[in-house]
């Protein structure tokens, strides 16, 4: 029997609780906490002391002190829900801790926060992420509870490590990520509620749960699993949300509060210091002492307690001071802007007319990015193609599309740092605030990695409205404009940059760089978007090469591939290969379109070598890959008589072609004419080769098999050699 001396016991239970941990953790798990604007100074005060007679609310400071369950803070869009939030938790070793610690007694206490974000990462505004995020903190203060919260997954893996250590392996192995489903999570949620091995009380104070990505039933089941949780006295929840009916209906009864009934106080302390911290406006109220306090006063009774109309309306009417409009001028424009906020909206978006084009480029470069970032980055067959949100870099790169690479190269690193200050103007001033610049976190500075978002979650409903979408799309409908094509550019320039700034350059520059290779990475992801778009397409190829040309110079063995599969590496892909991979189809085309005969055939019978590869799983490839196929045999068809290394290629992978035909669902009338074509394509290389029908009439929406699955030790298989052109 196995045994280990107390030293090296404590250091492997250690090492397997935090294996453990880490795989809960990601990077994006605060961003959206970061990225919440500080309280402005001296609001939200009163949320820590009782609330008088008249006030219709539940006192928040008699819940934290002594209250269980959820206490539910509501409020309408823009009242400043985030903000109210984080006042509560950047208060945590203040005035919010001190209350918890009444609550807790003699036990320990943990704050455990999570900000829920529609428009972030999929983990961001989903259960899993919520979940993780929580579990994460948790244990990282508290990690001898992980083997009561995943105690099957706590007993393989510290059975693991005994066995490495009686091997005399003293470390630990490196750690791949484990993709933890929802049930795992709950039941690892549900331990922890439970636990009463450790004397533990555990505050979760969650915002944005209607920011969470789901429908009523989602929002029912998440309702459900906090009145589980806080079930026992020793877990309580602080939620907010907006006042959805589901939600009403989940947190009836419950203490809560509505923040727009409540603010009038907070939003006035706002208005007084925005204006007499203007010199301009201070003159203007010392000639007329009596007009400014009125129309001070006007704002925040128009305001109905939504924080965010009021930070628009300050934000116009200062920009109205700036211009030397006098107050009578600043009622007026006052009482013409609209109250509820959709239609000051609408109002704000007029005003983007004299930066149409430039607006409607940044708001699409924006939403492509986004919509990348939170689709999966990767499937079974192990690509994994994903994009981090765009920063201030970027975004100078990606709306520089007529100056040359050259320009940026030769700057310094203190002109493109004044490059980033105009760009952080222009995207206020062109966009009417609808988007920003974040700050870096805790700072009220800019830095190069500050990201480009949306000024709040219902600017971007609005601007992704249908009609408002529309309008945007007109701006640049006749042009050659795409957003993954420009945001291709961009990853390509902020390599070129990386390499240009770099005082050390090896063959290996590209991989090395925590910068420069995920940049390949997102540039493949804005290929594949970008592929479809017929009028860009001569553009993409060209990126496409120039991207070549650099990982020929600055990463010759490739291993940049390590980011997109590790298993690709293996076999030291070209990026033409990947490309084809990927279903480029567009490059593809582009590129088969040049070269003699012995190249072309050289290159499909390579390149059907790369799909048809035992690397990875097919059925987990892009679904272009069948339109791909076809177009690499039917091109070969077309061009030559005989073709010994394709015909070769495809005997030797007949049944990996077979593996097309369990991919799941139907095809549509095009898919199927995509394979019926691949079908013939087959038949010609192929000849004698034993074929079933790709489509059958009787069957019209399933696919009933490409090729039968032959088997390949009837036919003698000669290894050919893969000649390599340079792609």
């Amino acid at each position: 029997m196995l045994s280990v001396s107390d030293v090296s016991e404590q250091a492997v239970q250690g090492r397997v609780n935090n294996a453990i941990i880490e795989t809960l953790g990601y990077y994006e798990m605060t961003n959206r906490f970061e990225d919440v604007h500080e309280a402005h100074p001296e609001t939200f005060e009163w949320a820590f002391s009782a609330p008088a007679e008249e006030q219709l609310w539940s006192d928040l400071s008699g819940w934290l002190k002594e209250g269980n369950g959820v206490y539910w803070v509501s409020g309408k869009i823009g009242s400043g829900k985030s903000t109210f939030m984080k006042y509560l938790v950047e208060e945590k070793r203040k005035r919010l801790y001190e209350l918890l610690r009444v609550w807790a007694r003699d036990s320990e206490l943990c704050v455990a926060t999570f900000f829920f974000w529609n428009s972030g990462s999929k983990l961001q505004k989903s259960q899993a992420g919520f979940l993780r995020a929580l579990l994460f903190q948790v244990l990282v203060e508290h990690p001898q509870l992980t083997p009561i919260i995943f105690p099957r997954e706590w007993s393989t893996s510290y059975s693991r490590e005994v066995g490495r250590l009686f091997d005399g392996k003293n470390t630990s192995p490196p750690l791949l990520r484990r993709n933890w489903n929802l049930t795992q999570l709950k039941e690892a949620f549900r331990a922890l509620s439970s636990q009463t091995i450790k004397p533990l009380k555990v505050c979760f104070i969650v915002d944005g749960l209607d920011e969470f990505d789901g429908d009523d039933g989602d929002y029912e089941g998440i309702g459900a699993l906090f009145k589980e949780i806080t079930a026992f006295n020793h877990i309580k929840v602080c939620l907010s949300s907006r006042p959805w009916v589901v939600f009403e209906d989940i947190f009836r009864g419950f203490p809560n509060l509505k923040l727009q009934n409540l603010t009038y106080r907070d939003i006035e302390t706002y208005v007084h210091d925005k204006f007499h911290q203007n010199n301009s406006f201070l003159n203007l109220a010392s000639r007329e002492p009596a007009a400014a306090p009125a129309l001070l006063k006007e704002i925040v009774e128009k305001a109905d307690g939504v924080f965010l109309w009021v930070k628009l309306v300050v934000r116009s009417l200062l920009s109205g001071v700036r211009n030397r409009d006098d107050l009578g001028d600043l009622l007026e424009q006052l009482r013409r802007l609209p109250r509820e906020l959709i239609p000051l909206y609408n109002h704000l978006f007029q005003l983007i007319e004299p930066y149409e084009r430039w607006a409607s480029q940044a708001i699409q470069i924006l939403r492509c990015n986004r919509d990348l970032c939170n689709a999966s980055p990767g499937g079974s067959s192990g690509i994994c193609l994903e994009v981090w949100p765009i920063t201030i870099s970027e975004f100078v790169l990606v709306m520089s599309e007529n100056v040359h690479a050259s320009f940026f190269q030769n700057l310094s690193r203190k002109e493109f740092q004044l490059k980033r200050e105009d760009m952080k103007i222009r995207i206020t001033a062109r966009c009417a605030g609808f988007l920003e610049v974040s700050n870096i976190p805790g700072t009220s500075v800019m830095g190069p990695g500050s990201l480009i978002d949306y000024f709040h979650r219902s600017a971007k409903d609005f601007l992704e409205s249908d009609e408002v979408w529309a309008k945007l799309l007109t701006e640049t409908e006749n042009t050659n404009f795409n957003p993954a094509v420009a945001l291709m550019r961009s990853c390509l320039r902020y390599i070129e940059v990386h390499i240009a700034f770099s005082d050390e350059l090896t063959e290996s520059f590209i991989h090395n760089d925590v910068e420069a290779s995920p940049r390949v990475v997102a540039f493949m992801a804005y290929a594949h978007r970008a592929d479809s778009h017929i009028p860009s397409r001569g553009t993409q190829t060209a990126l496409i090469d120039q991207l070549n040309d650099l990982i020929c110079k600055y990463d010759i063995q490739g291993n940049w591939l390590y980011d997109l599969a590790p298993h690709l590496n293996r076999r030291k892909f070209k990026l033409f290969e990947i490309s084809t991979l990927l279903g480029l189809e567009g490059y593809l085309r582009d590129k088969l379109k040049v070269g003699n005969k012995s190249q072309l055939e050289a290159t499909i019978a390579s390149l059907l070598e790369s799909i048809l590869s035992d690397t990875f799983d097919i059925s987990g490839l892009p679904s272009r890959i069948p339109k791909v196929l076809s177009l690499l045999l039917h091109m070969g068809a077309r061009l030559f008589n005989t073709f010994p290394s394709t015909s070769e290629v495809l005997r030797r992978r007949q049944h990996r072609l077979a593996e097309l035909r369990k991919r799941t669902g139907d095809f549509s009338p095009d898919e199927l004419g995509i394979i019926q074509r691949l079908h013939s394509s087959f038949e010609e290389f192929l000849g004698n080769a034993q074929l079933v029908p790709a489509v059958q009439r009787n069957i019209p929406k399933r696919l009933a098999g490409e090729i039968e699955d032959v088997d390949v030790s009837t036919h003698p298989t000669k290894m050919i050699k893969r000649e390599d052109k340079g792609f």
